[in-house]
């Protein structure tokens, strides 16, 4: 007797640490694909999880991308891929409702499994492959080209073909795919999906199954489609997952499931952060940062011992500019994890330029501002040198300009409790509204303003003051 190469394990991902956490409805959906796979060890990843396991066996890159991202749907686009690759296995959404067991769906020799969209990209709702997947490695490149910004956020016909979709995952999982196929078997580049189940790609086996409209009857229920899908406003429901056809119109589709269960009324289901605003998601963002782990690297550590430096040995903003050289690497590379470093030399460095060159500035100015925007100012209060934003603001909006003058950074031994100094959802959704507000002032044409000198510390104490012009 043959057996799979894929792992006989079922990754699932949500936000919260148990599926008790889940919304009702979900939990139910969840349970039921438990159940229909009692072969399967069940892994449960949360927030926390998947944020531990990315940085413990990725780089901080990934790991940055992850807990920076708002959205619970990308952390899980990020989560499943880092754990899949290295562990192999089986993957889908909370949402999905399947007919068959997933141990059905793949062959002996199937090194990877997932589905087409109806709009043309991938279905990374339900995954299945190999430990150190072809097709996942391209994933994790993928993603981080997307939050690096070097390729499009939308389906482009230079990179996607006919693919359709606007959403992360799929297009990712799409382009690697792609990928995998023009570099192992280039033949089938213009492969058609649906046409066959099976291909062999390389080393690669790939299944691939079909996301089709579902037929539907308000009138009666079919095969493929419940009355109560066909009459739901929600026309997420009305598509199905089926196995290709050869056939042009095949009369009986094989209809192996749906991407979500008849219960759910909405894109997102049952999530309670699914649709909500930007600010809202980037709220919810913040307050759940205290729980997760702090990890600071060295990275960050050597930025606060430059800032600190600074702070004692330059008495001018004319002896900040070359120091500004040290900075590159906290200022260029996007790395924001601890990243207090970031928005510390960001200020220094446009407190240097303020007098000769004001474009430079502003640059620094929206970095800080930026940086500080992405929760720089929750992360790792113990024992940190952090910049009071509040009288920076104060003075921004008490000029009524864009230019900081003579804007005062106090720069503060925080000693507390995380617990002690996070602000409430109140209070962070105002200052972000603050910061957004800054940050599009901020790429205004400055006006020239004279320099004023830094003053230097004369002792190290808890708190210390810079006096500059950031024009």
């Amino acid at each position: 007797m043959h057996h799979a190469i894929i792992p006989r394990q079922l990754i699932l991902t949500g936000p919260g640490a148990f599926l008790h956490d889940l919304p009702l409805e979900i939990r139910h959906n969840v349970e039921e694909i438990i159940a229909a796979n009692p072969g399967l060890n069940v892994q449960w990843f949360s927030d926390a999880d998947c944020y531990s396991y990315i940085s413990y066996y990725y780089d901080s890159e990934l790991a940055g991308m992850f807990r920076r991202e708002f959205h619970g749907s990308f952390r899980g686009d990020i989560c499943r891929a880092a754990v899949l690759y290295r562990e192999g296995g089986f993957y889908v959404d909370l949402d999905v409702e399947l007919l068959v067991p997933l141990t059905t769906m793949i062959g002996v020799s199937t090194t990877f499994l997932s589905a087409f969209t109806a709009d043309g990209a991938m279905l990374n709702a339900i995954m299945a492959c190999t430990p150190y997947s072809e097709v996942l490695h391209e994933t994790l490149v993928e993603l981080r080209k997307w939050y690096r910004g070097a390729v499009p956020r939308r389906a482009d016909p230079r990179v996607d073909g006919a693919a359709k979709s606007e959403w992360m995952g799929p297009l990712t999982l799409h382009r690697a795919v792609m990928s995998v196929i023009q570099s192992s078997c280039p033949e089938n580049t213009h492969f058609v999906p649906g046409s066959q189940l099976d291909w062999t790609c390389g080393s690669e086996v790939l299944r691939f199954y079909l996301e089709q409209e579902l037929h539907c009857s308000v009138l009666e229920s079919t095969a493929e489609c419940s009355v109560q899908r066909a009459r739901s406003p929600f026309v997420g429901l009305r598509y199905g997952i089926f196995t290709p056809s050869s056939r042009i119109e095949a009369k009986e589709r094989q209809l192996i499931g749906w991407p979500r269960f008849e219960g759910c009324r909405r894109w997102g289901c049952g999530d309670p952060s699914y649709g909500l605003s930007e600010e809202a998601l980037q709220v919810s963002w913040m307050l759940r940062e205290r729980f997760l782990p702090c990890m600071c690297g060295a990275h960050f550590e050597s930025g606060q011992q430059l800032v600190t430096d600074l702070l004692f040995s330059l008495p001018s903003a004319e002896q900040l500019a070359p120091a500004c050289e040290r900075f590159r690497p906290f200022v260029e590379t996007g790395d924001l994890e601890c990243a207090a470093a970031v928005v510390s030399s960001s200020l220094l460095c446009a407190s240097a330029a303020a007098g000769s060159e004001p474009l430079l500035a502003r640059a620094y100015l929206a970095r800080a501002l930026q940086a500080i925007l992405a929760g720089s100012m929750l992360l790792c209060y113990e024992g940190m040198w952090m910049v009071q934003v509040e009288e920076i603001l104060d003075q921004f909006y008490r000029l009524h300009t864009p230019e900081f003058a003579y804007a005062r950074l106090n720069w503060t031994r925080h000693n507390y409790s995380r617990e002690a100094v996070t602000p409430s959802g109140t209070e962070l959704s105002h200052k972000i509204t603050r910061i957004q507000a800054a940050l599009a002032l901020s790429v205004l044409k400055p006006t020239s303003q004279p320099v004023k000198a830094v003053r230097p510390a004369t002792e190290k104490g808890a708190k210390y003051s810079v006096l500059a012009n950031l024009a």
